[in-house]
């Protein structure tokens, strides 16, 4: 996937999957400066539509997608001059590939802010760190300066989830790596992780994870 520097993104691990570890491989540029050498470089005009536009995503898929995987991962091991060539080459599979192997995704939101966009970012990321707080959307809503309709819709277009469900995944992901890592009873692994009723947190984990806490802890430490 190529993100535009004008859309919100973030990465965060799927609550509902089994894997104990979640990993993405990240390649971040400044695209302005690149998109002034390409375009003094004939042979290198072709990449420079890419950057034209900093508010869509393009995503790769099918054989495409397996092929700029592979040459991420090599770039990840290269450095100096191998390494740039290995990045011109990721970019060239975005420009080339075919019509059937890509998806254009266009910023839900518009063009937001530097200070809408930095409110967003911090809520984010304090809904990762203080999950096991009380968290309402109208604290969030308040918090990014918007009115609770306006917040809610915006939340569900950037995340394809409502906001209590976002919550909700967060605070069973955390749980799910206690019941792990640890020997914690589940109504303590249940308070830890925000909730402060345990026949709330058995129906939620039950919803998301498709097994009660006791299962999943049984069937995670077999595999260990």
């Amino acid at each position: 996937m190529l993100i535009g520097s004008g859309i919100y993104h973030g990465y965060f691990g799927d609550a509902a999957s089994d894997s104990r570890q979640d990993c993405a491989r990240v390649l971040q540029f400044e695209h302005d400066t690149l998109s002034v050498a390409f375009s003094t470089i004939p042979e290198l005009k072709p990449l420079v539509r890419l950057f034209q536009n900093d508010q869509r995503a393009i995503i790769l898929t099918g054989q495409t997608r397996h092929t700029a995987h592979h040459i991420l991962t090599e770039f990840q091991e290269s450095s100096g001059i191998q390494a740039m060539l290995k990045l011109l080459d990721i970019l060239r599979i975005f420009v080339e590939a075919p019509t059937e192997d890509v998806r254009i995704l266009n910023n839900p939101l518009g063009k937001m802010s530097e200070t809408n966009y930095q409110q967003f970012n911090d809520m984010f990321v304090q809904l990762q760190t203080q999950y096991s707080e009380p968290i309402t959307l109208a604290d969030m809503a308040q918090y990014t300066g918007l009115s609770y309709s306006a917040f809610s819709r915006s939340f569900r277009k950037i995340t394809g989830r409502t906001f209590v469900r976002y919550l909700r995944e967060i605070r069973i992901a955390h749980a799910c790596r206690l019941l792990i890592e640890t020997d914690l009873h589940v109504y303590q692994i249940a308070d830890q992780c925000g909730f402060r009723n345990i026949s709330n947190f058995n129906r939620c984990f039950r919803k998301i994870k498709q097994t009660t806490p006791q299962q999943f802890r049984q069937i995670a430490h077999r595999v260990k």
